[in-house]
């Protein structure tokens, strides 16, 4: 089983697979309300958007990625955050996720800002304990689903870029670290992150080459 958090909860998840070696699935992203944004995760990479609710995408897009699994966040204003987690052996495969989505009831709107500083400390705590530990996979889900939540908040990519440091995924920690520098210039642990990755970059890269 894996991880649940308060703002990660899954509800309603039908998947059935109609594999095929000749014919690509569809990925159909359903939620009740409509509306609800739609991201994308995989190991060692940001999240990304790829749409919105009702979403039919070809399921190729997903097999594309690499790893064992992807993980599809739903976000809506208002609404509390669900998580589904896609492994391989369903990308080619029909993929049907339907979310009847939980109401928040601590809307976005900061009527209760210090309710949402104290989850997003304990998110941060728990992050470092699972890194701490060495559970890299959960800490990653984790930061993730903190980022989509919290996207301008620095420490956050910070976070991330020490966790694929760790990794030994240089070019993720430093393009997590660039966006934590884009969103808090100057902060001396960063800078001096990005430098280190900088140039070990450089140090691969062969004379004359891009």
């Amino acid at each position: 089983m894996y991880l649940k958090y308060d703002f990660v909860k899954l509800l309603l998840v039908t998947l059935w697979g109609l594999q095929s070696a000749c014919s690509v699935g569809l990925m159909s992203v359903r939620s009740t309300p409509e509306g609800a944004d739609v991201f994308l995760v995989q190991s060692g990479a940001q999240p990304v958007k790829i749409g919105v609710t009702p979403l039919n995408i070809p399921s190729d897009r997903i097999n594309n990625t690499s790893g064992e699994s992807v993980r599809i966040y739903v976000r809506k204003e208002g609404f509390k955050q669900e998580s589904f987690l896609i492994p391989r052996v369903l990308f080619n495969s029909t993929i049907d996720l339907s979310i009847l989505m939980d109401e928040d009831k601590l809307p976005a709107a900061c009527s209760n800002q210090a309710q949402a500083v104290e989850n997003l400390s304990r998110g941060i705590a728990e992050a470092q304990f699972l890194i701490q530990s060495k559970q890299y996979s959960q800490a990653e889900n984790l930061i993730n689903s903190l980022i989509i939540q919290n996207s301008n908040i620095s420490v956050l990519w910070d976070l991330l870029g020490n966790l694929y440091y760790l990794k030994k995924d240089t070019e993720a920690a430093l393009i997590a670290y660039e966006k934590s520098e884009s969103l808090s210039p100057g902060q001396v642990h960063t800078l001096r992150m990005i430098n280190k990755l900088r140039s070990i970059r450089s140090l691969r890269t062969p004379a004359g080459g891009g």
